[in-house]
């Protein structure tokens, strides 16, 4: 219990506390809690549970335990841990005891010292005597470490090791157990549990999946933060998993994007760049009125992606865009109102006199003229 004391008078003046009023709650004299305080004498063990109530404070914060990650020299001994080798064995048990001793209950080397043991000493194939033993032994940490664990990610960390244990045994129904509980892991994890056509569904869904959370991530920062890289970022990331054009439901996200970039590459004086990007909102534009078309025609329409990473995923037209509002957005002349826009937007005066943008705006009115003809 050293510094104790000091401990004591921080959380009582953070809790707003005089030494009167906490020897009150306590049932102890104002003079016990001074004597505490000086570190003339310490509180009795039967005290320690009412007085971290009182405190608002944990038993290891009181007592000045540290359970953190941030100790150097646990640190120190975990990078060590990932670094030995099979030859390393002596070092290994050393590690060990040492980590008994002086960190007998920080997660991160427990999970280390198992992880160590199961993957580096050969517990992972369990070939003979001490190689058993040691998966074992290892395996009694990890669960150790996922029953009492305060710490999340050391928790999941644990239970990804387990599901990997299992699935190296061949106990598929008992590693998806662990791989519920394993986090950020989870999805990856029951995904190695699948076979055949099931397997080849759910990694393009999942697939799907993270490039939405992904694309709108990035979006929400350029957003926010009018952050070019992230508008940048959000198109690449969906053209290098769509890379062979067809972009479906992402047509209209890619046109949005193209604009905000114009946009401030135009306030950032690259008018070059500008001009390019409205080029490609265009084409994005080409693609999302198809997707208008397809939803105006018959909104139950399957549109599949035909990219091989997501040749087993597609959208509904009518997922994509209401039926009603299709038929009010297939009906306009697009090109027309882009070109319009383009003449009069305030944000694109700084592009009106390079010839590059009137040759964009000359083919767009002459795209739009064309349209307006065959609709007659």
């Amino acid at each position: 219990m050293e510094h104790i004391g000091q401990k004591i008078k921080d959380l009582r003046k953070k809790a707003d506390l005089t030494q009167d009023r906490l020897a009150d709650y306590l049932g102890v004299s104002p003079q016990a809690v001074s004597k505490w305080e000086c570190d003339i004498s310490t509180p009795d063990l039967s005290l320690i549970a009412p007085l971290c109530k009182v405190l608002g404070c944990s038993a290891d914060e009181l007592l000045g335990i540290d359970l953190t990650e941030d100790d150097e020299g646990a640190k120190e001994l975990g990078e060590e841990l990932r670094r030995l080798s099979r030859e390393d064995l002596e070092r290994f048990e050393e590690i060990v005891a040492l980590a008994m001793q002086k960190y007998p209950r920080n997660e991160q080397i427990s999970y280390r010292i198992a992880e160590t043991e199961y993957w580096t000493f050969g517990g992972m194939t369990g070939g003979n005597d001490e190689e058993r033993t040691r998966k074992a032994d290892a395996e009694k940490r990890f669960l150790a470490l996922l029953a009492d664990g305060k710490n999340e990610t050391w928790r999941s960390y644990a239970a990804s090791q387990l599901f990997h244990m299992r699935m190296n045994d061949g106990k598929r129904e008992e590693a998806k157990i662990f791989a519920e509980q394993s986090g950020s892991f989870r999805d990856m994890h029951l995904l190695e549990c699948l076979d055949g056509e099931e397997w080849q569904n759910e990694q393009q869904f999942l697939i799907y999946k993270t490039l939405n959370w992904l694309r709108n991530y990035l979006n929400m920062r350029g957003d926010r933060e009018h952050h070019l890289p992230s508008y940048e970022a959000s198109e690449a990331v969906v053209k290098a998993i769509l890379n062979d054009g067809n972009y479906v439901g992402y047509a209209r996200g890619l046109s949005e994007s193209a604009g905000n970039q114009a946009r401030l590459l135009v306030k950032a004086g690259e008018y070059g760049r500008a001009v390019e990007k409205l080029r490609d909102q265009i084409e994005y534009d080409e693609q999302w009125n198809r997707v208008i078309c397809a939803a105006e025609e018959d909104q139950e329409r399957y549109l599949p992606y035909t990219v091989p990473v997501l040749d087993r995923w597609g959208e509904g037209a009518g997922d994509l865009i209401d039926r009603e509002e299709a038929k009010g957005l297939a009906g306009r002349n697009w090109r027309k109102e882009r070109a319009e826009f383009l003449k009069t937007a305030s944000v694109y005066a700084p592009l009106r006199g390079r010839e590059d943008f009137k040759t964009l705006l000359a083919e767009l009115q002459a795209a739009a003229e064309s349209e307006q003809a065959s609709d007659k």
